[in-house]
């Protein structure tokens, strides 16, 4: 028995082909692509600097490596790397104008579920954003990290450029995940990416979907 296949706008009998474009099937191609286009957005549609935004960041390690749990292929248990990230981020929770929300440590990834107040920056002075700079980058000798602060704080242009990264999402994440992948390189004997090279983030505020970290694997920084 033949296969009957019903024709519809969108599937036009096969006898029809090429066919002539109605507006039906005009607006169904352009549901359609209006649909792909918002699967994926670049980052600069998504990143707002300028607007407090909530955002719910991916970071995953590349080449098998670990962050936490037991890996089976090398024998060996990883979960002293967890209080790594914890520690990192309750600590750049104190220095950025963010607030820390949610965080999930898994076995080769993190979660991080974080609101970005530029506002709270815009309100420092000066010295501040100097004295919060410093602690990201401080010099061993305190008199030199204290008149690295002066040095900053009596720079306009300076104290411009740090106090917008300092609600930059981009160098929160980079803060986090710099200085643990040293650390664990170091650890295992090797160099190069640890980390894939852009952190998927997906807006908490837009159109896109926040997706949430599993149940049982959450932190949260008050």
């Amino acid at each position: 028995m033949p296969l009957l296949v019903l024709a519809t706008p969108e599937h036009p009998p096969q006898s029809d082909l090429p066919y002539k474009l109605t507006p039906q099937t005009m607006a169904v191609k352009s549901q359609a692509i209006n649909e792909t286009a918002g699967m994926t957005q670049a980052r600069k549609h998504i990143v707002s600097i300028d607007h407090a935004e909530t955002y719910h960041c991916v970071s995953r390690c590349v080449r098998r490596s670990w962050l936490c749990g037991w890996d089976r292929y090398l024998q060996k248990l990883f979960e002293h790397r967890k209080p790594w990230i914890e520690r990192k981020i309750a600590e750049l929770a104190e220095v950025f104008a963010c607030s820390v929300l949610s965080y999930a440590v898994m076995s080769n990834h993190f979660h991080l579920v974080v609101s970005m107040l530029p506002s709270e920056a815009n309100a420092w002075s000066a010295h501040q954003v100097a004295e919060r700079w410093c602690r990201l980058f401080p010099k061993k000798k305190p008199e030199e990290h204290q008149a690295k602060i002066e040095a900053i704080a009596a720079n306009t242009a300076s104290v411009a450029i740090y106090r917008q990264r300092l609600h930059d999402l981009s160098w929160l994440m980079k803060m986090i995940s710099e200085p643990i992948a040293r650390r664990a390189n170091a650890e295992d004997k090797t160099n190069g990416r640890f980390w894939q090279g852009l952190s998927r983030r997906f807006s908490a505020n837009g159109a896109r979907r926040l997706k949430r970290p599993r149940q049982g694997a959450e932190g949260r920084v008050a």
